[in-house]
Parts: C-alpha cells; structure tokens; sequence
C-alpha cells in the first residue's frame, strides 16, 4: 500500500495556476526527485504535502500513522531560541529526555554543582526507562559530523551555513518515515553534501527531495517526478535515467511532428484541387485532413537566452599583493599574492566559515585587506552574483528594477536590445513586467537578480553559490555561457556538477591563511586528495586499527572520573569504533580496485572527515581512559 495516494491535486496564485490534475502514488522505502523548471511549484507541492500548506483542490490520503520530517528550502526559526531548543523542538519523550541530557552537559561545562550532577542522573536514569542510549549517540554522532558543538548558541547567530546544518540535524534526528527536503544542500559545504548523500542512500526512510544538484539526484534518487506544463510525469529511475527517457520523448514527439506535417501537406494540396465528397471514402480523407489540423504541435520548453555582450578587458584584471585577512575565529589569507589573468575560470572551495565569500568581496573591493594592496585594472568591470540577491527589492516592479541596470543591452552580435526585451529572453513575459518582485517564486528573482547582473556588460563574473534556487536546466544554460565567456570568472559552489563543468582551476581555503591552487576540475582534486589519504593511511595504519590505552600514573588512579566524564568516555567509545569500522570499509574499497572515479572521489572525501574526527577525539578518550 502506498505512503502517499495524491489525486488531482490543483494549485494557483491569483490568476496565475500552477499546476493541475497532479496525481501519483509513492511506496515506503522509494527516494523520489521531484524536479521542473522555476516556477512549475515544486516547493509548493512540498508544503501541500508537509502539510505546510493547502491544495486547492484534490486529495491526499497518507498511511496511517506516517510520521513526516520537513527541511523547507527557507529556514524557519525563533531568533531567541538556541540551537538544542530548535532541534529538539519535536515533543517526543525520548527528545526532550536527550534535550535535557544535552543542556547538563553544556551546562557542566562552565560549572559542576551537585544540582546539575543529580539533575544529570535523573535525566540518565530517565534515558535509561526509554531504551534512548543508542538514539543519544546517534543524534551526537549526526551534531559532530555537523560541526555542531555549542547547543546553548542563538539562531540568530548562526551563518546561513550553520543554520542550514542545525536544521538538517533536527530533521535527521527526528527519524521520521518520510523526508520532505527542499533544497537541501543549498548552503552546505561539499563534505557535509557527501555525508548526506551517503546517509540518504543507506537510509531504509522514503525520501520526497527537491534539489538542482545533479549528482546528488543521482546517487540518491530511485525516481524522478517532473512537474512539467501543469501537471506531473513519473520516470522509474535517477535523473540520468530521466535525461534519457525525456530526450527520447521529444524526440518522438519531433519526428510525429514531421509525419503529421508530410501528411497534412499531401492532403490540403488534395483539398485545393477541390474534390467533392461523393463517395464515402473522399468524405472519409477530407474528415481526416480536418483532423489533422487540430493536431496537438509539439513546443519546446522555452530556455534562457544570455547571448549578451563582455565589455573590453585591458592587460590588467585584479592584482593582489601580499594580502592578509583575518577574523577572530578564522585567518583568511596570509601574504596572498596573486596575478589573475583574462580568461581564467576559478573555483573558490572550502569548508564553511573557511572564507570563500571574504576572498570574493576582497577581490572585488567591497572588503579591504588587512594589510597588502589589491589592485582592480581600470577596464576591469565586475559583475557580483551573491548568495543572497541582496539588491532586491520586494516592491519594486521586475521592469523598474532592471532599467536600474541599463534601459537596453548589447547582444554578443552588436544587436541592441531594450530592457523589456531582455526581460523576455530571461522568460519574462511582457505580461509580467509590472508585477511586484515580491510576487515572483525564489528561482524567478534569483534569475531576475541575474540579468541585472549581466546587463552591467561586465567583464569579470563573480559567483557566490549561483546555484541556489536556480533550475536546472537555466544552469546548464548558465554553465554553457559561462565556457563561452571571454573575460574573467571566480566561482564559489557546493554543486559538484556545475564546478566540474564550468572551472579549470581551483583556489583552496583551509582556515590557516594559505590559499593553495590546483590545477584541474573539483572531481579530479578530490581523486587528488583520496590518494594522499590512502598515502598517509598507510602510513599510520597501525595506530589507526589499534589504540592502546596508556598507563595510570599513580596520580591518575587516585582520581575518579564525574557523571559527565564517565558518560562522555561511553559516548567516545562507541564513536571511535564506528568510524574506524567505517574507516576500514572504506579502505577495502580502495584496495578492491573496481570503484569508479565518482565513487573513489566521494568516499576520498568522507574518508578526510573521519580522519580528522579520530585525530580529535582520540586525545579526549585516552585523557579519560587515563583518569578512569
């Protein structure tokens, strides 16, 4: 029986209907891409069916007792409340026993009273009633991977980043039958990406995702729903598996269109020659030849055209001169120097908070160094697409806000072109031009916020995370003229996909200041990288599989370790030998040999994080061990 029975479910806006006669049906265990162009209500279907929002017509039936996780591609949360309240908001006994558990501990931290130690064996004894131990060092094993260690942290100061992990955390946590994820890696560094890519894979819970990034849909797809002209179409496979059977279907759909229209010439050049339906089968041919002429013509999707012009780029594009920049919780380059040529297309990556949107706002002057010079040539015009689409206005009109840009373009023909013209090449139909912004989906305004970028003419593209909220077809468009582009591009991602495409080189920031480049595509540094691991994991293969405690020093027997403590130890144990379990069968991996590069890439990646986690908390344990 199915999870989910949707019958023509119908939703619009005002005048404007999304979609109609939607109806499908999704089986436990399926992990289902739903995919369209913007505007299609993708994220309006995740609402309906999170019960967010409702359908105006049609109906659901969900099975009984389904219990139903949502991720919305905007993050909803109480400014006021800190990182434990929001992922333990759900009211279930064994989370707010684990939310308790989690506050003593913080709480400890600063102050070891003997009310928080009975506070803390209460709430232990209570973990202990629900059978929640395993469900604790799970939810600890999901917040380390995260990065997500101070829970008593407000929201509201958390990045986008951190926010987007803390969120996902709560939705892992809840365990729930089906994940409705919207845009899930938006935001996400690419380690985090892998992670939840494996888990989404391994995970025995449906899964109901929206995403643009190709090899996530993938690896973790089993079907592909497509929004597609008001209503939905299945296709029982990954998103290769859907690139496939579509092309195959407008092809068919091309050639029936050539047939019908051979026939149809041969038969109106018969109906010109005037014959008289005297017999039954003349009438039969003159009915057919009416027929014909209401076949249903096959259109094409219309696409983004950005066959705009590049201003002229001189010698110089931006110098940068030994240049230091640092924060109190990160150093972001230290002495930089670096001559960027025309030409070149480089990927910035890095870990979240490593700096990748500091090093574009320093190169593009809107950050001053430290110290050091960054020089931008004088022919050198940036055009800035950054994460937010900040320059916005919700109640400005779509055609107010791109003459702001420019009342017309140059094309790369020499053709000029008015702003209401552009508007129609970015699938703004003049039917559109005076609504407000504020009535425009997130994939609309941020392809909005992107001709008025390009309108500029400029002649060096930065692009701070461009894939967020942008479909993916306008995507492959963008990475099409991004090959094209003469000038300059600087490209920060987490979309595997788009990077692999569109950069030849890659600048890498790691929080020491030291900005290392490699030459090549991001698939081919993490290959890169997975032999240097598997190098050094050769290299310290013993440690690695066998951790010896040390010896009690007299000093050390004398002590006694704290609630805390003692449970922290257990928590360690368990940790450390998942990962080396998880260590060794990645290494098996490696040495079979018949991995594909994609997969080797992957795991070479995972295999970083799980390195880096036993070097942190194997000190921790063997201090315990030591004290214990």
């Amino acid at each position: 029986m199915p999870i989910i029975s949707a019958t023509a479910l119908a939703k619009g806006f005002g005048e404007k209907t999304v979609f109609s006669d939607v109806s499908f049906g999704m089986d436990r265990g399926e992990k289902i891409a739903l995919i369209g162009i913007n505007g299609t209500g993708k994220s309006t279907l995740l609402r309906i069916l999170a019960g967010r929002e409702k359908q105006d017509s049609g109906n659901i039936i969900f099975e009984r007792g389904l219990s139903i996780s949502y991720l919305p591609q905007n993050i909803q949360y109480d400014p006021a409340s800190t990182v434990i309240e929001h992922i333990f908001s759900r009211a279930t006994p064994e989370a707010k026993a684990i939310r308790r558990y989690e506050a003593c501990l913080e709480a400890m931290q600063h102050s070891e009273t003997p009310a928080l130690q009975h506070e803390l064996g209460e709430v232990m004894d209570s973990i202990e009633s629900l059978n929640a131990w395993d469900y604790e060092r799970r939810i600890r094993a999901v917040l380390d991977t995260f990065g997500i260690d101070n829970l008593l942290q407000p929201m509201s100061e958390l990045s986008g980043g951190m926010r987007k992990k803390v969120a996902l955390a709560e939705v892992i946590i809840s365990e729930a039958d089906l994940l409705i994820l919207d845009e899930p890696t938006n935001h996400l560094d690419i380690a985090t990406i892998l992670w939840l890519e494996d888990y989404l894979m391994r995970s025995v819970q449906s899964v109901f995702v929206v995403s643009h990034d190709r090899y996530f849909l993938d690896a973790v797809a089993s079907g592909v729903f497509e929004l597609w002209r008001g209503g939905l179409y299945r296709y029982d496979g990954n998103y290769d598996y859907y690139l496939e059977k579509k092309s195959e279907f407008e092809n068919d759909r091309v050639r029936e269109d050539e047939r019908v229209a051979s026939v149809l010439r041969r038969e109106l050049e018969w109906l010109k020659r005037g014959p008289k339906a005297r017999s039954t089968k003349q009438k039969a041919r003159i009915d057919r030849a009416e027929a014909l002429k209401e076949h249903q013509w096959y259109e094409a999707d219309a696409v983004v055209d950005i066959s705009l012009a590049t201003s002229r780029q001189g010698g110089k594009v931006i110098d940068c001169h030994k240049v230091d920049k640092a924060f109190p919780e990160a150093t972001i380059m230290n002495g930089f120097s670096y001559r960027f040529a025309k030409g070149e297309r480089i990927g910035i990556i890095g870990g979240n908070g490593a700096g990748k949107t500091t090093l574009l706002n320093l190169l593009s002057g809107r950050l001053s160094p430290d110290s050091g010079r960054v020089d931008i040539g004088e022919t050198t015009r940036i055009g800035f697409f950054d994460q937010t689409s900040m320059h916005l206005r919700d109640d400005m009109r779509i055609l107010e806000f791109i003459r702001e840009s420019g009342e017309s373009a140059v094309l790369d023909d020499g053709e000029r072109v008015t702003a209401s013209d552009m508007l129609g090449r970015f699938l703004f139909p003049s039917s559109m031009h005076y609504s407000r912004i504020a009535e425009l989906s997130g994939g609309e305004k941020r392809r909005l916020y992107l001709l008025s970028v390009l309108m500029r003419t400029p002649n060096v593209l930065m692009f701070d995370e461009p894939t967020n909220d942008l479909d993916i077809k306008t995507l492959s468009i963008l990475e099409d003229y991004l090959l094209t582009f003469k000038g300059t591009v600087f490209l920060v991602s987490h979309d595997r996909c788009f990077m692999d495409h569109v950069v030849n080189d890659l600048f890498i920031l790691d929080g020491s200041g030291i900005v290392k480049r490699f030459t090549g595509s991001y698939t081919e540094y993490l290959v890169q990288k997975r032999e240097q691991d598997a190098l050094q994991e050769r290299e310290g293969r013993d440690r690695s599989k066998r951790v010896k405690a040390p010896e009690k020093t007299p000093e050390a027997e004398r002590k006694k370790l704290t609630w805390k403590e003692t449970q922290r130890l257990k928590e360690l144990e368990a940790l450390v030998g998942l990962l080396e379990n998880e260590k060794r069968g990645i290494n098996d991996i490696f040495t079979a040999g018949t991995a594909d590069p994609k997969t080797i890439a992957e795991y070479s990646a995972r295999y970083k994080v799980i390195e880096k986690e036993l070097n942190d908390l194997i000190p921790e344990w063997e201090a315990l061990v030591a004290l214990g």
